[in-house]
């Protein structure tokens, strides 16, 4: 399991804080896109899954998983923020 594509985004949704959009390789044949992870008040961390067009989810995760997903976003996140920090740095 593998986290790649992160986009750092920072929009502030009623006091959750939308970290990053990413996408999650499960398997080098199976790919979940438009993850979530949120920061909520709590500080806890949060993975939404993809909407469909109708609004709905378009899969489930088990509270274990989105669990073990949230720490490697987490992960992720931190490094993509780390080299978007660097690049506004050095303008």
């Amino acid at each position: 399991m593998r986290v790649e594509n992160v986009q750092t985004s920072g929009q502030n949704e009623n006091g959750f804080l939308h970290l990053c959009t990413f996408t999650l390789e499960l398997t080098s044949e199976v790919k979940l896109f438009g993850l979530r992870l949120i920061e909520a008040p709590d500080g806890n961390l949060v993975v939404q899954s993809a909407l469909t067009m109708s609004g709905a989810k378009a899969y489930s995760l088990s509270p274990m998983v989105r669990q073990q997903i949230a720490l490697l976003a987490y992960e992720a996140w931190k490094g993509a923020a780390m080299k978007k920090f660097s690049r506004l740095a050095n303008l």
